[in-house]
């Protein structure tokens, strides 16, 4: 998984993406839909979803009883992904043994003029384009779950307490963070991963209550209920897409500012919110 950033970083040069921005933010997109069907659709609910269909085969009145018992053991799949990364994935970041080993040996062996020294020795660049779709993924991971097994919300909040303590000493200390330059297109791409990961959980959610519709009465109610989460969640989507998208390639960040505190100054830009 550590060598696909740069494998898809080549096949975007050869692609004939023009920028580096521009590859920057394909990247976004790309290695978190990677992640999130290899890593968590088919690596970790292959094995649940397996066992259901070959045991319903046999037993087909009992699909909803094996839903509820078999989709909350795949949890350990879970906590075992989320676990590696945060203590190994942590413990890789703070070490960081091969840009070290680099900082000593490329300017022996390679730098042969001032200009080349000093640019060998420069901080490294945080590659954000391989963070944020990990992040991603375990935010993902950890509120889909959050309902059918709560304790793997513990293991999530480990990861993201570690790397918010490693960040902050890495990003005063060790990176270089000026050459990350996006425009602020990034933060909408973030907020969209985010959105994938509400809508699967929300999806999971009305797939459970379904399961519990033998319940009865009680059980339609939650049905109403989670479909009605779902409605929600995509009116906001909707409004987002409608008031903060298409101004977001088009105004400087601080007219954004400004739209986000009073959304009705959007209404100043006509040709932007055109979509016609």
């Amino acid at each position: 998984m550590s060598v696909l950033p740069y494998i898809l970083r080549l096949l975007l040069y050869i692609e004939g993406t023009t920028t580096r921005s521009q590859i920057k933010l394909r990247m976004l997109h790309r290695l978190f839909f990677f992640q999130t069907w290899n890593v968590y659709l088919v690596t970790i609910f292959s094995s649940s979803i397996f066992q259901i269909a070959v045991k319903s085969v046999s037993e087909p009145g009992k699909i909803v009883e094996l839903i509820q018992t078999q989709v909350p053991q795949s949890a350990t799949n879970i906590l075992t992904y989320v676990l590696l990364l945060a203590f190994i994935g942590a413990a890789k970041e703070i070490v960081q043994g091969v840009p070290l080993a680099l900082r000593y040996l490329v300017p022996k062996l390679f730098a042969k003029t001032p200009r080349m020294m000093l640019k060998a020795e420069q901080p490294q660049d945080f590659k954000w384009e391989a963070a944020i779709p990990t992040h991603s993924l375990i935010f993902l991971m950890g509120f889909s779950y959050s309902f059918i097994a709560p304790i793997v919300n513990w293991f999530v909040m480990v990861y993201f307490g570690l790397f918010y303590l490693i960040y902050r000493y890495q990003f005063l200390y060790v990176y270089n963070d000026s050459t990350w330059a996006t425009g602020g297109l990034s933060f909408p791409k973030s907020i969209k991963q985010i959105l994938v990961g509400i809508y699967i959980s929300e999806v999971y959610l009305l797939l459970m209550m379904v399961a519990k519709l033998h319940a009865g009465v009680n059980a339609i109610m939650r049905i109403v209920v989670a479909a009605g989460l779902i409605a929600v969640t995509v009116g906001a989507h909707l409004y987002i897409n409608e008031v903060y998208m298409p101004a977001i390639n088009h105004l400087p960040v601080k007219r954004a500012a400004d739209v986000e505190r009073t959304p009705a100054l959007a209404r100043e830009f006509p040709d932007v919110l055109d979509r016609s």
